[in-house]
């Protein structure tokens, strides 16, 4: 009985058995408490490295409220003391050598600046003033930049609004009587007043004859454009050649700058054929600035452009649809590349017309083209800057007018030109054409009628 109980070998192989449930557990309970422990030093671990930042925060805040009252203080002592030190100024024959310098090197190639005196030199004489253009004379100065104004009533002075806000007069220039520059000084105010005799606002045309006895450029800046403005420059230009010779009319109106003049019969835009002054800028009533649709305006010239020496006349295309996927011929003065100059001579290239499917196509993910306008153009042949408003022709008429560009000159996208053959265009183009017929036979009549 002894050997059945402990020899058994069936009895010791169920006691095995009993045991291995409490293994189990004590395993499980072991690999809970090695995860908690491992979780509870990650914690730490974590808000150690919080405090260890915070505490580094708050040390750099310390230093800088330390640091940077001593900074300030620094930095005071150093604008303090700068009142005190004189840099040294450059040669006095090299400022003059670069005031004077000539439009040309002496090699004959173009300069790489222009030095222009801003107001005739603001800081060493009343700016825009008599005095500050003679000593820029008296140092060979060959380019200064002075301010073109206009009063209430119409006159051209040359002024800047800055010299009567010196003058703590906050009213804008065209909003003020001639009269009142008749009284007004403008060295009173200025730094080295004391220094010159009073002086009273320059007139425009006291500055014209001023330049009839002079080789200095003036570049005349307009702030302000207004009709009364725009009457004078014509009627300048007109009568006088000394605003073509020694004035550079410079403002930000596009209406203005096509109401300047225009030269015809010169491959060249700048001599050459013949300067015609613009009598009148109409721009297409339902011109858009945002999209530029109807991008179309009519000129109109004091004379005509017939019956001079290398001028013909380029006739309008009567077709009412564009012939695509044709090649036609685009002409002008603009730059070769995106960031580049307008070229001095007339440049002239083919253009492939393409379809109103195919522009739009090609377009659509930039502009979104009008019934006023189409597409021409090849990668790498193209108008570029400047050219706009020049004709685009095909066989021997014109049937449309560069408007912009998309993206770059002579890129994958097209370019855009405003459509002659749409109504609206047309019709415009010829009645500005048939007013001006009207007026000019209208003129002719008056002149016989005084003869007889």
């Amino acid at each position: 009985m002894f050997q059945i109980l402990f020899a058994h070998p069936k009895h010791t192989h169920t006691l095995t058995d009993w045991n291995t449930p409490c293994k189990v557990e004590r395993m499980y309970f072991a690999t809970i408490f090695k995860v908690c422990k491992m979780l509870y030093q990650l914690f730490w671990f974590l808000a150690a490295c919080c405090t260890f930042i915070v505490n580094a925060l708050w040390l750099c805040c310390n230093f800088a409220s330390v640091g940077i009252p001593w900074l300030m203080l620094l930095l005071f002592l150093v604008c303090i003391g700068s009142k005190f030190v004189k840099l040294k100024s450059p040669a006095d024959d090299v400022v003059l050598s670069m005031l004077s310098k000539n439009e040309k090197e002496q090699d004959g190639t173009e300069p790489l600046f222009w030095p222009i005196v801003n107001r005739g030199g603001a800081f060493d004489a009343p700016e825009n003033s008599l005095v500050a253009i003679n000593q820029c004379l008296a140092q060979k100065c060959q380019k200064i930049l002075l301010d073109l104004s206009i009063t209430s009533d119409g006159k051209a002075i040359v002024c800047h609004k800055s010299t009567l806000e010196k003058a703590n007069i906050n009213v804008p220039v065209n909003k003020l009587q001639s009269s009142f520059f008749d009284n007004f000084n403008i060295a009173e105010h200025h730094p080295l007043g004391q220094l010159f005799q009073p002086e009273k606002v320059l007139t425009f045309e006291k500055l014209l004859k001023l330049l009839e006895s002079s080789e200095v450029t003036v570049f005349l800046l307009a702030s302000h454009i207004n009709s009364h403005m725009l009457d004078i420059v014509r009627e300048t230009v007109a009568k006088s050649p000394i605003f073509t010779k020694r004035i550079i009319f410079c403002c930000s109106s596009p209406t203005a700058i096509y109401q300047v003049a225009l030269r015809g019969g010169s491959a060249s835009h700048k001599e050459g054929g013949v300067v015609f002054a613009v009598d009148k800028l109409v721009i297409h009533p339902n011109y858009d600035d945002d999209n530029l649709n109807f991008d179309v305006c009519m000129v109109r010239i004091v004379e005509s452009f017939v019956e001079h020496e290398n001028i013909s006349i380029l006739p309008l295309t009567t077709s009412n649809t564009i012939p695509s996927n044709e090649q036609g011929t685009v002409s002008g003065w603009g730059a070769t590349m995106s960031d580049g100059e307008s070229v001095p001579n007339l440049r002239a290239t083919s253009v492939t017309i393409l379809s109103t499917n195919a522009c739009t196509r090609q377009t659509r993910s930039y502009v979104s083209t009008t019934e006023s306008m189409f597409c021409a153009g090849n990668v790498g042949r193209s108008i570029c800057v400047g050219d706009s408003g020049s004709p685009l022709v095909f066989d021997r008429r014109q049937i449309g007018i560069v408007s912009f560009i998309i993206k770059e000159c002579g890129g994958t996208a097209p370019a855009i030109y405003t459509r002659i053959s749409n109504r609206a265009v047309r019709d415009f183009i010829r009645q500005q054409i048939s007013s001006t017929q009207q007026r000019v036979a209208f003129l002719k009549r008056g002149r016989s009628s005084l003869i007889h």
